[in-house]
């Protein structure tokens, strides 16, 4: 528990005193309300540089600083009226998804799994591997916002399907220059019980707000003489800053609620503390592996154990390896090989998986214990 608040203390400090390039300018302010929202006991400030590197690293996670190019990758948004024409069809048929009844389709965006998978494990690591915990702070920080910001939760994300193209980098431009001109609020942050329920219901509340937000844009665009001239920003703005500040409002809530119900359960863990951690992963070359490290103090059978790897483009997973009877010593490690050249040594701590190259340039490796607990979540 100790450790779980000095290393939210930690991001405290690194929001107070980081630079960021203009597209974290929001994440960073959203942020900054939320901590204002948290218990006073996590208002003493410890420092740590490499937990702040660590922050820094995934708080624009795969936004290639700015350029156009990541409004391509589904993880960043998602099509929620794809799937129903009300709230509560949406609901309904959203949580069939979730259930794996169905499975969600790249073109329509993985945001919402997204958002799911790193919701719970900020919950499950802050009992499960508090190594890890800063990394899903930055994560979650980056993809909780994208679900509460005009157009991510729409499949016009950039405008395109309504001859509204580049709208989108528009708003945050603007945006990001003005937010001190919003009213967003700390919030008494409470515990969540579905979690489930609850983001679907933000969902639905983020695309209702995205969709005025669309018939406004068209109002301003006749009104200011075009999308190029030079007022449309500056009108934009003020016509749309009611919705922005409610969905941002919304963000800060959001995640202050998740960091409090992280901060509740681990005062009375119901999980292992298992600080089992995939410190690296090897994805070049046609031998591939990935170093799992025992970094607690008592040793684990791992058998029934998984080890997912997603796409980095969809956030969806490819394979997963199943570990046997495996148990982990503290201070050990072990490695888990996939390729057509891995390796095959029959050397303890050393497992062949695969003759696939299971790991791309950029993916996301989860492993998870036998009852479905997230014991880490490594992306790179």
């Amino acid at each position: 528990m100790k450790k779980f608040l000095i290393v939210l203390l930690i991001f405290v400090l690194f929001l107070s005193t980081g630079v960021f390039s203009w597209n974290k300018t929001i994440y960073t302010h959203v942020m900054n309300i939320v901590l204002a929202s948290l218990p006073e006991e996590l208002s003493t400030v410890f420092s740590n540089q490499e937990v702040k590197q660590m922050i820094n690293e995934f708080l624009a996670w795969n936004d290639d600083f700015g350029s156009k190019d990541h409004l391509k990758n589904p993880i960043h948004f998602f099509s929620t009226e794809s799937y129903g024409n009300s709230p509560e069809a949406i609901k309904e048929n959203l949580s069939a998804y979730l259930s794996g009844k169905k499975s969600f389709d790249d073109d329509k965006g993985m945001l919402l799994p997204v958002v799911m998978r790193y919701a719970k494990a900020t919950l499950d690591l802050a009992q499960t591997n508090q190594n890890s915990f800063p990394r899903m702070l930055g994560l979650l920080v980056h993809f909780l916002t994208d679900l509460n910001s005009p157009l991510h939760v729409t499949k016009y994300v950039d405008g395109k399907t309504k001859s509204q193209s580049g709208v989108h980098f528009v708003w945050e431009d603007i945006t990001s220059k003005k937010l001190s001109e919003l009213s967003i609020s700390p919030v008494v942050p409470e515990e969540i019980e579905d979690l489930e329920g609850y983001i679907l219901n933000a969902l639905v509340k983020s695309w209702q707000l995205s969709e005025k937000f669309f018939e406004i844009e068209n109002e301003v665009s006749s009104q200011s003489g075009g999308r190029k001239s030079g007022n449309y920003s500056e009108l934009l703005f003020e016509r749309t800053k009611d919705i922005v500040q409610s969905q941002l409002q919304n963000a800060v809530k959001m995640i202050s609620d998740i960091i409090y119900t992280a901060y509740e359960r681990a005062k009375n863990p119901d999980l292992p503390a298992y600080n089992i951690s995939i410190i690296k992963v090897y994805h070049w070359s046609d031998d591939r592996y990935v170093i799992i490290k025992n970094l607690g103090k008592s040793g684990w059978n791992l058998k029934n154990w998984r080890l997912y790897s997603y796409y980095s483009t969809s956030g969806t997973a490819s394979n997963y390896y199943e570990f046997l009877k495996t148990i982990l010593s503290p201070d050990e490690e072990i490695r888990i090989h996939s390729g057509p050249r891995a390796s095959r040594s029959n050397r303890a701590k050393t497992i062949f998986w695969s003759l696939k190259r299971i790991w791309g340039d950029h993916a996301e490796a989860l492993l998870m214990d036998d009852n479905k607990n997230i014991v880490d979540l490594y992306v790179y």
